[in-house]
């Protein structure tokens, strides 16, 4: 084997040394507890929130699958309800390749057991308006789409075992209801008669 040979193979195995450290460190970085703070402190800051997720896992490939576990978004300070948003399991899968152009595919979205609970304050604050954070309306005004085509596309929502709960004190109007998704069957279509 010549020296030009053994340099090309020692480049070669270096670099694919280097791609594995580099892979295997970034899946211990994203099943870390240090990531899931970060994302946490990333989504209360956006929401003007404290938000909490108990787990966070993803498998990786050109569409990623997402699993988070324990997702509760708190309240407005003024609210009645402890949390906004409570979710037992948000499970999603989110495309990779259009992200780069800054478009959100997710083919699948699956909320398991969601509690949401809206509120209307005395002075007619909504909890669900999240401009009291001025993170939150600079970053709304800048994702905001300008075209309604432009939203985050969803292939299959799926919600089971939801609860939904609506409190206006001013309106004494207080409505409480679950939600679930269902999948509809086609008839079966009728037969063309021979004659």
């Amino acid at each position: 084997m010549g020296r030009t040979a053994r340099i090309l193979t020692w480049s070669a195995a270096i670099l694919v040394g280097l791609i594995v450290l580099t892979v295997g460190a970034a899946y211990l970085f994203v099943t870390s507890d240090d990531f899931r703070s970060r994302v946490e402190s990333s989504a209360s800051a956006y929401s003007g929130r404290k938000t909490h997720i108990a787990k966070i896992s993803i498998d990786w490939g050109s569409t990623a699958h997402v699993r988070l576990d324990g997702v509760e978004v708190a309240n407005a300070d003024w609210g009645k309800s402890d949390h906004m948003l409570k979710a037992e399991q948000v499970d999603f899968d989110i495309r990779l390749w259009p992200l780069l152009k800054g478009d959100f595919v997710l083919p699948s979205l699956v909320l398991r057991k969601p509690e949401v609970a809206l509120e209307v304050g005395d002075k007619e604050q909504l909890n669900w308006s999240l401009g009291e954070s001025p993170v939150t309306t600079g970053v709304a005004k800048a994702v905001a789409p300008k075209e309604r085509d432009q939203t985050p596309l969803i292939g299959r929502l799926e919600i089971t075992d939801g609860r939904l709960s609506y409190q206006d004190t001013k309106r004494k109007l207080s409505l409480d209801g679950t939600v679930s998704t269902a999948e509809g069957r086609r008839a079966p279509s009728p037969r063309p008669s021979c004659r």
